[in-house]
């Protein structure tokens, strides 16, 4: 198995989170999601499943993304434009992976594993804990 930039649900540590209660239990069934689809990738379970597990993630993300951006338009959020622009990239991009995989014209690779965590883990990093401190 692969590095995981999000770590198992069991290796999960306060660091990987915002410090939003609700955010970071979002985060913790995104990061089981995508630890699930590196297993599939590892064990080349193959693109129906890989296919399965992009819709789910895709799912869960923008429930995560429509709630997150109810708090913000809650608390008046001022990077709220920027914020929710990454929103839209992320699930742009993640629906053009899955696109590219039920038309094998991207493969299941770890090059895309890898590009789908680090943006999302960035995201969390940065701009989630941005909104943290303006909530507070």
């Amino acid at each position: 198995m692969r590095h995981h930039l999000l770590s198992d649900l069991q290796n999960w540590t306060a660091d990987l989170g915002s410090g939003i209660a609700t955010n970071d239990q979002d985060f913790k069934h995104l990061a089981d999601l995508i630890n699930k689809l590196d297993v599939a990738m590892s064990n080349d379970d193959g693109t129906r499943t890989a296919g399965d597990l992009l819709d789910e993630l895709l799912n869960y993300v923008i429930l995560h993304f429509d709630n997150e951006e109810l708090l913000m338009r809650h608390v008046a959020y001022s990077d709220y434009s920027t914020h929710t622009f990454e929103h839209r990239h992320f699930v742009s991009d993640l629906m053009a992976l899955k696109r590219g995989i039920m038309t094998g014209s991207t493969p299941l690779s770890e090059g895309n594993y890898l590009k789908l965590t680090d943006e999302l883990n960035g995201h969390i990093r940065s701009s989630d804990k941005s909104l943290r401190a303006a909530i507070k």
